[in-house]
């Protein structure tokens, strides 16, 4: 069922839970545009990590704004709504990369792993060419269109050359299954973070099997 927003949008779907923020699939009521709305989400809303998260989605937006390429997020504009800043996409028709690959009717085939795992590694190439590193590369945070092409769509622990006591709250954070030991131990940010996690993203795709999580390596060592 729709559910009416507050706001200009009218929300059809919640699309995926991200690390501070909510997308929504809606309608933009004063333009008639499908688009994708990222809200902060109401449970960080009431936390004290609000001033971080706001402040980490103006700097995606800055980002977005200047990164237009393909698998990432089109930003229409950025706009306040009360106190929290929202960000408008161009409609992301697609599901996480964890549903659609749930969803198939037996393990996804080498050429389509390549072909996605391709598309991934472009738009991280991307974001690490203006100094950006994602932290947070997970099968929760790839969506895949309608179309089958790749979209990275969640930015919350991306480092975006902020400086070191911005970047604090975020250190030694990330997916234990997918991000490297260096990262979990709080070392500062570097682009073999994201190309580590990507391997261990694609070898979960490629065998079914999750990773081991950062502790249980350390333990096997």
């Amino acid at each position: 069922m729709t559910q009416q927003s507050p706001s200009r949008f009218t929300v059809h779907r919640e699309m995926l839970q991200c690390r501070f923020t909510t997308l929504y699939d809606a309608i933009d009521n004063e333009t008639g545009e499908a688009v994708t709305v990222r809200r902060i989400s109401p449970l960080t809303a009431s936390t004290n990590a609000l001033p971080l998260a706001r402040a980490q989605v103006v700097r995606e937006g800055r980002l977005l704004e200047e990164a237009r390429a393909p698998h990432l997020p089109r930003l229409l504009r950025t706009q306040p709504e009360g106190d929290d800043p929202v960000l408008v996409f161009e409609r992301i028709d697609g599901h996480p990369l964890e549903y659609v690959v749930g969803n198939l009717s037996g393990m996804p085939g080498q050429h389509l792993l390549g072909r996605w795992m391709h598309q991934t590694a472009r738009a991280l190439a991307v974001l690490h060419e203006r100094g950006v590193v994602l932290r947070d590369l997970r099968p929760q945070s790839v969506t895949i269109t309608s179309g089958g092409e790749v979209m990275l769509v969640d930015f919350g622990l991306a480092w975006m050359g902020q400086d070191d006591d911005e970047d604090g709250p975020f250190r030694g954070q990330g997916a234990p299954h997918y991000a490297p030991p260096e990262q979990m131990s709080g070392r500062p940010p570097l682009p073999g973070f994201d190309l580590y996690a990507l391997g261990a993203v694609f070898y979960h795709l490629a065998t079914g099997r999750k990773p081991p999580t950062t502790h249980e390596r350390s333990v096997l060592e």
